[in-house]
């Protein structure tokens, strides 16, 4: 299985004690990231570093009976996160609702969220991003970091990284860090713009300082990564850890991968499995799919097919991609859910629409055999050649068999021959099987990874 890191669909709050504009200095805990950055030589981090500003308590939240206008924000604000009363989330929405008829934008948004989120009453992404859309064509930039976020994802409306970029960019330098934070993960993976590290470390460098937990969390995978920066694993959990615990739930799934196979911390698949359920639980993808994996194979946690197809379906519901090409084979299998090869295909087909290759080795492999969906031998051809040319081992192997046989594709040994070579090389046993008996006898398709 291909652990992979996905952007985290998380909208920022505005109210009291919410992240605002940058601060002209960087919280304590970012004053300290940028003095280990300096002291191991990069050189931008010392332009940042200035003493820390000081922790002020958030202003006194007003009642929805009396408060006007941001203060309506404030209470709002309140009632969602519990601070100093109970949380009642329609007490929230109708405190973001006034402030929103008095003409505070950010309680719009506020409302816009809640829709988003589904907190308090049904997920509701037409409503929302039509508040997104209000909100920041009269420049409230949360509300187009909001909208850009929701782009990025395919929330209610066609996924458009390029289009996010440009709704993301001018939230960013009008001081929204959340924004900066995203573009920050963009310009790590190339999605709608450039690929750009040391952007990338800046953007999120920033963010993180001025305490924006998604910010906090992409600078740790640069770190883990060594990407525009020298790899520190144990900084890299500092991250994870800080963003895990002030509410971005990829922070946790990736404090789980560092746990799982003991990066700056002890391996402790057990651990690895209570923070990728944090992670689930929180509404990040990638971590119901890695619960799921450990289920599976029994890892950390029981071994349950059941409960691992479900976690599949959970991760598959939040777009993440690997979720979804697991569960089709759990279908293909029968393995903790019926057997249905229909519904294997049809989950195959929305990952390889997607671009993950795995799922389009799957589905032709599907096509090629006539299993849950019509055979279709020039389709299953082209799928094999995207997911070989991207690496996947496997497909190479069955296109070489196609080859071989002049199945749906010219009879061509010298071509079969090289994509069997290839297979067996990225570790693929049919492959390597097929190359040495190309002249005794029959090749044979192989599903191995």
């Amino acid at each position: 299985m291909r652990f992979a890191a996905l952007l985290a669909a998380v909208a920022a709050v505005a109210g009291c004690g919410a992240p605002g504009p940058p601060p002209a200095t960087p919280t304590r805990f970012g004053a300290e990231l940028l003095r280990r950055a300096c002291e191991a030589g990069e050189t931008a981090a010392c332009a940042r570093l200035v003493p820390p500003a000081e922790a002020r308590a958030p202003a006194p939240c007003a009642d929805a009976a009396g408060c006007r206008g941001r203060d309506c924000v404030a209470a709002g604000y309140a009632f969602e996160t519990g601070r100093g009363v109970t949380v009642d989330l329609g007490r929230a929405r109708a405190c973001y609702e006034r402030a929103c008829e008095g003409g505070a934008l950010v309680g719009c948004t506020n409302v816009g969220l809640l829709h988003h989120t589904g907190r308090g009453r049904p997920r509701d992404d037409a409503r929302a991003l039509a508040i997104f859309r209000r909100t920041c064509a009269a420049g409230e930039q949360l509300g187009c970091t909001n909208l850009g976020l929701m782009q990025l994802h395919g929330d209610g409306l066609t996924a458009d990284a390029a289009a996010a970029v440009r709704l993301l960019t001018p939230a960013c330098e009008r001081g929204i860090l959340h924004a900066c934070a995203a573009l920050g993960w963009l310009r790590q993976t190339g999605e709608g713009v450039e690929q750009d590290y040391a952007e990338a470390l800046t953007l999120c460098r920033d963010a993180c300082a001025g305490a924006d937990a998604l910010g906090c969390t992409n600078l740790g995978a640069l770190y883990l990564h060594g990407r525009g920066v020298a790899r520190n694993d144990g900084l890299a959990v500092e991250l994870f850890r800080y963003g895990c615990d002030h509410g971005d739930p990829r922070g946790c799934t990736n404090l789980g991968v560092a746990a799982m196979h003991g990066r700056g911390v002890a391996a402790d698949p057990r651990r690895a499995a209570e923070l990728y359920r944090r992670g689930c639980d929180g509404g990040d993808g990638l971590g119901c799919t890695n619960l799921g994996f450990l289920h599976e194979r029994g890892r950390g946690v029981a071994r349950d097919l059941v409960v691992a197809a479900e976690l599949y379906r959970r991760a598959c519901d939040r777009r993440d991609l690997v979720g979804c090409t697991n569960l089709g084979i759990l279908h293909e299998q029968g393995r903790g859910v019926a057997q249905d090869h229909g519904a294997a295909a049809a989950l195959y087909r929305i990952t390889c629409e997607h671009g993950q290759v795995e799922g389009c080795a799957s589905l032709a492999l599907l096509l090629d055999e006539g299993r849950g969906v019509l055979r279709d031998l020039a389709g299953a051809a082209r799928l094999y050649g995207r997911a070989c040319d991207a690496g996947v081992a496997r497909a190479c192997n069955n296109l070489g068999v196609m080859h071989q046989h002049g199945r749906g594709l010219p009879r061509d040994l010298a071509r079969a021959a090289r994509l069997f070579e290839t297979a067996c090389r990225r570790g693929n046993p049919a492959g390597c099987r097929n190359l040495k008996a190309l002249e005794d006898g029959p090749a044979r398709k192989g599903d191995e990874p």
